[in-house]
């Protein structure tokens, strides 16, 4: 999370294709669903949602991966 820009920077160095996007608050709620431009190796999403800690879960064809970030 770079919390400067305000925006979600993925880089994807391995070759599983990314599906999804989802950032997830602390109750379990999507907040913020991505599904287009995902097939670059440096993602960047636009992220304007209020401060805390947040979960953003990455759905690949071969399984997700969950990452806890903090937005300031």
């Amino acid at each position: 999370m770079n919390n400067t820009i305000r925006e979600l920077q993925i880089k994807n160095n391995s070759e599983d294709e990314i599906q999804s996007v989802a950032l997830i608050n602390s109750l379990g709620q999507t907040v913020r669903t991505w599904n287009s431009n995902l097939n670059l190796k440096i993602i960047s999403l636009p992220v304007n949602t209020a401060t805390g800690v947040y979960m953003v879960q990455i759905i690949t064809k071969n399984g997700s991966v969950v990452q806890k970030v903090i937005i300031e």
